[in-house]
């Protein structure tokens, strides 16, 4: 496995007027590389207090691995399991954790009340974090509704750069087309959106119609599929602890010549992927991600796979993340250990004592 030695760099710039503090036109906002999510980590008592202890250490394993930014209370950080005020002191726990690391910090403020989102979009700016993460109303009915959201949340934090979160579960299929030609005439925040469904065709049309603003590849099994467009910016779960495939996806991509050892990155993730989901709650469908078999056959999953990728990043990052928050449950330890050996047949070092201490 090669690792890419180059510093992934970060360039996120807004401009803003001087006279009322209001965000102007124009908002430029450029990631590139993987940018990780987190797990947020949890005691392992009755009530899955915060661990907060652990983030400068999980900060460092992500900066060694050449990680520049990191989602802090998103799916995988169970941020709507989280109170109100959890979520506040988790972001500025990472705020000072990043602050040693110099990496890009963005929040996820969704998931809540209209009421809590504002109040935590308006606390996140005033810490200064670097970006907002914004999952709207899953009930929305229309994309004009769902960019009616983002603009209330918008103003909340007006000197804060704002990343859609576009959930597959939304009640009504986005018009991304009208989303991304009309958003930033409501939203002079909107910087960019985290792409989370396994239509590629929307994928395509989101690349397209960009402009200045930076799309999230959000899936695994579309890594190499979007960077062959030129995409070079993903939030998935592997890029929180397996980064360097995602750098060796982007390396080969520049050329014709690499598609071939792209290819093979791709097809490490998935096997990555299949095998850490495998032990959850993933049903074998026709959607979300899938990995080829020596035989040439092909597996899909599907699937809330927070608690076992937890499980693989304590792991190979060697954190004590700890359980995660109900209603989730932890896996059978059996499970953990099958997943550790599998893991290390993948030429992955784990170091299961992370993970069994909470059993």
């Amino acid at each position: 496995m090669i690792r890419l030695k180059a510093v992934v760099l970060v360039i996120a710039c807004a401009h803003f007027a001087a006279s009322d503090g209001n965000v102007q036109q124009g908002v430029k906002f450029s990631y590139r590389g993987p940018l990780a999510s987190a797990f947020t980590p949890f005691n392992n008592d009755k009530a899955r207090t915060l661990n907060l202890s652990v983030i400068p250490k999980y900060a460092e394993f992500l900066a060694l691995k050449n990680v520049s930014g990191v989602l802090v209370a998103g799916t995988y950080g169970q941020g709507t399991a989280l109170s109100i005020d959890e979520r506040k002191k988790l972001a500025e726990a990472w705020l000072s954790a990043v602050g040693k690391t110099k990496q890009h910090l963005m929040i996820h403020v969704g998931g809540a009340s209209l009421r809590d989102v504002k109040e935590l979009a308006a606390q996140a700016e005033s810490i200064g974090v670097d970006s907002l993460l914004v999952q709207p109303e899953l009930n929305a009915t229309s994309t004009e509704e769902i960019i009616n959201y983002l603009e209330l949340v918008g103003r909340s934090a007006p000197r804060t750069l704002l990343i859609f979160y576009q959930n597959p579960l939304f009640k009504v299929k986005l018009d991304v087309e009208y989303f991304l030609t009309n958003v930033g005439k409501k939203v002079a925040t909107f910087a960019g959106m985290k792409h989370v469904t396994d239509d590629f065709e929307e994928l395509k049309t989101a690349w397209r119609l960009r402009q200045n603003y930076t799309i999230f590849i959000g899936m695994d099994a579309q890594t190499l599929s979007g960077c062959s467009l030129g995409m070079d910016s993903m939030i998935t779960s592997t890029s929180s602890f397996i980064p360097e495939l995602c750098f060796e996806i982007l390396r080969h991509c520049r050329s014709r010549a690499g598609l071939p050892k792209a290819r093979e990155a791709q097809e490490a993730i998935d096997r990555v992927v299949a095998e850490v989901d495998r032990y959850g709650t993933c049903v074998i469908q026709p959607i979300i991600t899938y990995f080829r078999r020596p035989n040439g056959a092909h597996e899909i999953f599907a699937g809330d796979d927070t608690v076992t990728m937890k499980v693989a990043t304590s792991m190979v990052a060697d954190l004590p993340l700890g359980p995660p928050r109900p209603p989730l449950e932890i896996i059978p330890e059996e499970n953990v250990m099958s997943m550790a050996r599998e893991l290390k047949k993948m030429s992955l070092r784990t170091n299961e004592v992370a993970v069994l201490s909470v059993y």
